[in-house]
């Protein structure tokens, strides 16, 4: 950042030297001579011209505004620190040196007035007197209202004038309680204005003439409002804290009752949203309200929501690391199962101590964070109603895992460091890797990534939990708060070929050194997609994935996007490539092409078959919103039944078409017939789901088809003999389950079993009611049936301490 130059009054006094002897003299005059003659050897580089920007800055009136900041930014402004920022003295004047040659813009803005911005051109003699006049400021004060005329709060107001819409500066507040708005930094003249309302969507409105002080806005639509009360014992509660959210709230809502205990929520659109009610101690069960339109000749707020107080319960417990220290500086996130999100974060204290506040009965999920660790799990609790007894707490041990870093040196393949390669760390079971190689356009970006995936940020996490830096001038880079386990590096880097690296293990709290990565210069690869006409076809995602063991192009997953003309272009390494072509309502097409270095590659073309073979794009999530990774998707159709309609069947056989999800949860089945098919998922972690998707010609575009997996529940129990307790040998279990799923123990019946003879355990178990057959020689056969519910996360008991007693 520069400054301007100090005025006269400011600048230093020349210094005198006094020299008091004759050697110094001599000193002096050696000294220079030295200095001449090395200078006469070798000149300086010149340093390049700079010049000096001076203006003046005036009101509406011609009057010098004083004191007004001036900084001078480079055109167009690309958001970065300005080149120059003075302020501007008694008589309005300014002066900026040491500018470089260019073009500049100069912004001047002060307080009742409107920015002034002047763009100037800034030669070896600078750019003359620069003059800004700033006009005065009006404002545009008005309302925001539906076609009921209810005042719309919280509504976001841009506005922007008419003459800057090529590029215009947006002045932006927020509509009040009353759907009041203000917008005071105006200049005079004509503005559009655009409205975002929740529930309600975006409007815009105008030309408005700036100033207005009563512009009001009526929206299309009809907001919502809650309004409700909240009791103890059936008496009005003052002061009590509500809590509003729901699928149409960015962030919960509070309130206060009156005297009378009402409480109103306004400007929510149609939805279902979820309150609940506290006072000290005193707490409310979570009640949800859902607000549709109002009907033709209706009008007004939904039914008065009653939220009636009572005694709540507590958890509380310690946060400790994987060697069982305590943990202080965590924060507690507790919320119901399903989430509401309507509590907030509770702190821990230095001893990794913390309590929740009042809960009402019901099931609560329970976890800790903290920068620098990682939960190895949540804890899932049981809040029964209070007795008569005195309201106990609940004691709840979360266990926190040190995280810890990976470090390493990136070089090209002349083992020249690498500067600017983005290095990520992935979970060891990712297998694919998504990679747009040059930067699209927005829309062309989001068309050409993986189904379920997201468009890159320019952030230090991505969407998947995954760190990301960029190496170093030196090429190295440090992945810090990576998760312990199995982990694989990524190398990114324009022109070279992405690197995946073998599995490392990192402990808890450990550091990892990958020593140095070499990635190879990527040779690119060019074709066609066409039709089987043999017309070009746009928009077709091209993928690219190794062939064999000589193939050096890194991990799977390279992608293109065929332009208009139909034409890609893949930067693959050496080897046997295998490309295939997927487009909209197609069957995918696929080539092998052989890359030697040194050797043009060949022009590849893609020809799509004949037939009208449909695609499926999905993604396999659980119910908590994690990705199943290599998850096998695989795909048959639904049999007809004779008479035309079609029933799936519970057993799906392992033909048809068939795809491994991606570190995403991703995946793309082709080949498939219009209408239902029937979709098995086999997961090692969450067992095998089966479900019913309808395909047609939208189907392999457009947005992922969600396959929601719920969490597998697990049985843990003990089998007794009914009269004595004794243990019973050798009992076996079958279990039946929903859409035909089955489990068994032991699961290998010729395998000796250990362990505890009482125990058994029945896991990746569908959520839903099971039917148990326990039988065991001499002993009559027991059935015993009861609902599993989901676990939290997989591999977890959802069913503990289940006693079977068998009689002879």
């Amino acid at each position: 950042m520069r400054f301007a130059r100090y005025p006269a009054a400011l600048r230093p006094e020349p210094r005198i030297l006094l020299v008091p002897s004759r050697v110094a003299v001599v000193g002096i005059v050696l000294f220079f001579s030295l200095g001449a003659s090395v200078g006469c050897r070798k000149s300086a580089p010149k340093a390049p011209p700079m010049a000096v920007v001076s203006g003046r800055v005036l009101g509406s009136d011609g009057r010098p505004l004083a004191g007004v900041p001036v900084t001078l930014n480079v055109e167009p402004d690309d958001g970065r620190v300005p080149i120059a920022s003075v302020r501007t003295d008694a008589q309005g004047w300014f002066h900026a040196d040491k500018i470089p040659a260019g073009r500049f813009e100069v912004h001047a803005r002060a307080e009742g007035h409107v920015e002034a911005i002047r763009p100037i051109q800034v030669g070896a003699a600078g750019s003359g007197a620069v003059e800004l006049r700033l006009a005065a400021a009006v404002a545009l004060r008005g309302r925001i209202e539906d076609s009921r005329h209810a005042a719309i709060p919280m509504a976001r107001v841009v506005a922007f004038a008419v003459s800057d819409a090529g590029r215009p500066r947006l002045h932006e507040t927020r509509s009040d309680e009353r759907g009041a708005f203000a917008i005071t930094d105006l200049a005079a003249g004509p503005h559009r204005l655009l409205i975002e309302a929740p529930g309600l969507g975006t409007a815009s409105a105008g030309p408005l003439q700036a100033p207005d002080p009563d512009v009001v806005v009526v929206l299309p639509g009809e907001i919502r409002a809650l309004v409700g009360r909240v009791t103890r014992d059936g008496q009005p509660v003052r002061g009590a804290k509500v809590r509003l959210g729901g699928e149409s709230v960015l962030e919960p809502r509070g309130a206060e009752t009156d005297e009378e205990g009402h409480f109103a929520f306004t400007g929510l659109g149609p939805g279902s949203y979820v309150l609940r009610a506290e006072l000290g101690a005193l707490i409310s069960a979570v009640v949800t309200e859902e607000v549709r339109d109002a009907q033709p000749g209706r009008a007004g707020p939904t039914r008065l929501v009653q939220l009636p107080l009572g005694p709540g319960r507590f958890a509380g417990g310690v946060v400790t690391d994987e060697n069982g220290r305590p943990v202080g500086g965590a924060t507690i996130q507790v919320d119901l199962v399903p989430p509401t999100g309507l509590w907030s974060s509770v702190p821990t204290d230095a001893a990794g101590r913390w309590a929740t506040p009042p809960l009402a009965p019901g099931t609560y999920r329970i976890r800790a964070r903290r920068p620098g660790f990682v939960a190895r799990r949540t804890a899932t609790v049981e809040l029964g109603p209070v007795g008569a007894g005195p309201v106990t707490t609940t004691g709840v041990k979360l266990e926190l895992v040190r995280t810890g870093r990976i470090s390493g040196v990136v070089v090209n393949d002349k083992h020249a460091p690498l500067a600017g390669a983005t290095v990520y760390d992935r979970a060891a079971d990712a297998e694919e890797l998504g990679v747009i190689w040059s930067r699209l356009p927005m829309a062309a970006e989001a068309a050409a990534l993986p189904s379920g995936s997201v468009l890159p940020a320019a952030a230090a996490t991505d969407a998947a939990g995954s760190r990301r830096v960029t190496s170093d001038g030196a090429g190295r880079f440090l992945l810090r708060d990576v998760p312990p386990g199995r982990i694989r590096v990524e190398v990114l880097s324009p022109g070279s070929v992405p690197l995946r690296t073998p599995p490392v293990t990192l402990k808890p709290g450990g550091d990892v050194d990958v020593g140095t990565l070499r990635i190879q210069g990527a040779i690119p690869v060019s074709g066609t997609v066409v039709d089987p006409d043999g017309s070009p076809v746009s928009g077709v995602r091209v993928t690219a994935a190794g062939v064999g063991a000589t193939t050096a192009t890194g991990p799977s997953g390279l992608y293109a996007l065929t332009g208009g003309d139909g034409a890609f272009t893949l930067p693959l390494g050496t080897g046997e490539h295998r490309l295939t072509a997927s487009g909209r309502g197609r069957a995918d097409a696929s080539t092998n092409v052989h890359v030697a270095a040194g050797i043009p590659p060949p022009v590849v073309t893609l020809r799509f078959a004949k037939g009208g073979d449909l695609a499926l794009n999905g993604v396999v999530r659980d119910t908590a919103g994690r990705p199943l990774v290599r998850a096998r998707v695989l795909a048959h159709a639904v049999e007809s039944d004779g008479d035309g309609d079609r029933s799936p069947s519970s057993a799906v056989p392992a033909t048809g078409p068939s795809a491994t999800t991606d570190a995403g949860g991703a995946f793309r089945l082709t080949g498939l017939a219009p209408g239902p098919v029937r979709l098995e998922v086999v997961s090692d972690r969450y067992g095998t789901y089966r479900t019913t998707l309808i395909v047609d010609a939208d189907s392999g575009s457009g947005a992922a088809a969600v396959v929601a997996v719920p969490v597998p529940g697990a049985i843990e129990g003990e089998v007794h003999e009914r009269i004595t307790g004794a243990p019973v040998p050798g009992f076996q279990i079958e279990a039946d389950g929903p859409d035909g799923a089955r489990a068994k123990f032991p699961e290998i019946v010729a395998k000796k079993r250990g362990g505890d003879p009482l125990r058994f355990a029945l896991r990746k178990l569908a959520p839903g009611h099971w039917t148990l057959r326990v039988r065991a020689p001499g002993f009559q056969t027991l059935t015993h049936q009861l609902e599993v519910p989901s676990a939290s996360t997989p591999g977890e008991t959802s069913v503990r301490g289940l006693r079977l007693e068998l009689g002879r």
